[in-house]
C-alpha cells in the first residue's frame, strides 16, 4: 500500500500529460481511436504514445480494442476541454500549481504565514496570477464550472428576493450574481473583486476594490462564496470585520462554502490544497462561530445545499 501511496503521482502526471497534449478531445462521443494514426498526427513517437495509452488503460481512463483505444465512460468529460474535469487538470496539475508542492515541506517548517505557492514564485497565489492571464482564465473556468453544480440548489433553498441590495464579495465574473438575477429581478447587484479589466454584465455593478482592505457599504446582503477557505484565520477575521463595518445592524453575510465534518475524505483533501496554495484551511462549523465571533458576528442560520456545501448567514451581534 505504501509504495501505491508514493507512487500514485505517476497516475496525475499521465492524464495532465493527455490533457495538456491535446490528445484527450479527440475521444469525442466515445470514439475509439487508432494509435498510429494519433501519434502520426501530432508527431510523437509511437512507441512512447503506446506505453503512455497502456498506463491510462491500466489506471481505468482509456479502454482499448486491438489497437484502438477509447475514453472510459468515467473519464468521458476528459473529451471536452472546458468540462469541469479538464479545468481542474489543467489548473491544479499545471506547473504553476504542481511546482508548489515540493515547497510545502519548506512552509510547514519555516511557519512564517507564506504559503509553498508563494515561497515557490515569490508572489502570493492571487497576485501572480493577476500576470498569468492564461492559467487565471483556467483557474476562473474551473471555479465557475464548480459553481453551477451549486447554484441551482441553493436558489431553491435560499429566499434571495427579501433583499434589495446584494454584494458579492469576490465574485469575480459576476457569475453568481447572473444566475440569481435570473431568477430575482429588479433588485441592485454588485461585485466587489480586484480587476485588471472590469467584467461588463447587464444591471451589475463591478467595483475593483481590495476586501483585505475595505468593502463598500449600503449594501443588506453580502455574498462571500469560496473565499473564506483561501485565507488564514488572521485575513478570514480581517475579511469579515470589513465586512461587519460595512453593514447596517439589520444586513446579512452570506457564506457559501464547503463546511469540514470527520467523514468528508475530499474536504480534508482540499483542506491540504488550500494550505498548500494560499495558506488557507477548510473549517468546522465551531471554527467559522469562532471567526464570527471575532468580526462582531454571530452565526443566524445554517443550511445545507449539498453533502460538501453549506450556507451560513450571520448578522451583526
Amino acid at each position: 500500500m505504501l509504495v501505491d501511496l508514493i507512487t500514485s503521482y505517476r497516475k496525475s502526471a499521465a492524464i495532465y500529460a493527455f490533457i495538456d497534449t491535446g490528445l484527450s478531445v479527440h475521444f469525442k462521443n466515445g470514439a475509439y481511436i487508432n494509435i498510429d494514426e494519433l501519434s502520426r498526427q501530432y508527431g510523437i513517437d509511437n512507441s512512447r504514445l503506446s506505453r503512455l495509452c497502456d498506463y491510462l488503460i491500466t489506471i481505468g481512463v482509456l479502454i482499448s480494442n486491438n489497437n484502438k483505444v477509447a475514453l472510459s465512460d468515467e473519464c468521458s468529460a476528459l473529451a471536452d476541454p472546458e468540462s469541469m474535469e479538464s479545468l481542474f487538470i489543467k489548473w491544479e496539475l499545471s506547473p504553476d500549481c504542481w511546482n508548489a508542492w515540493s515547497m510545502y515541506p519548506k512552509s510547514l517548517i519555516k511557519n512564517d504565514g507564506k504559503s509553498a505557492f508563494e515561497i515557490a514564485h515569490g508572489r502570493p497565489f492571487f497576485e501572480y496570477f493577476d500576470n498569468n492571464k492564461l492559467i487565471k482564465s483556467i483557474f476562473d473556468s474551473a471555479m465557475s464550472k464548480t459553481s453551477d453544480i451549486i447554484v441551482e440548489k441553493l436558489l431553491d433553498i435560499y429566499d434571495f428576493s427579501q433583499y434589495n441590495r446584494i454584494l458579492d464579495v469576490g465574485g469575480g465574473e459576476g457569475n453568481l450574481l447572473i444566475k440569481i438575477r435570473e431568477k430575482v429581478k429588479e433588485k441592485h447587484y454588485a461585485v466587489l473583486d480586484r480587476y485588471t479589466e472590469i467584467p461588463v454584465s447587464e444591471n451589475i455593478d463591478f467595483i475593483n476594490g481590495d476586501f483585505l482592505k475595505l468593502v463598500p457599504s449600503g449594501y443588506d446582503l453580502y455574498i462571500l462564496k469560496n473565499i473564506i477557505h483561501d485565507w488564514s484565520d488572521k485575513n478570514a477575521i480581517l475579511i469579515l470585520e470589513n465586512c461587519r463595518k460595512a453593514m447596517d445592524n439589520g444586513a446579512t453575510v452570506l457564506l457559501i462554502n464547503y463546511t469540514k465534518n470527520s467523514q468528508s475524505s475530499m474536504i480534508i483533501s482540499l483542506d491540504i490544497l488550500m494550505d498548500v496554495l494560499f495558506s488557507g484551511k477548510e473549517r468546522f462549523l465551531k471554527e467559522f462561530e469562532y471567526l464570527a465571533n471575532q468580526a462582531g458576528l454571530t452565526i443566524k442560520d445554517t443550511k445545507n445545499i449539498n453533502e460538501l456545501y453549506s450556507i451560513i448567514e450571520l448578522s451583526v451581534k
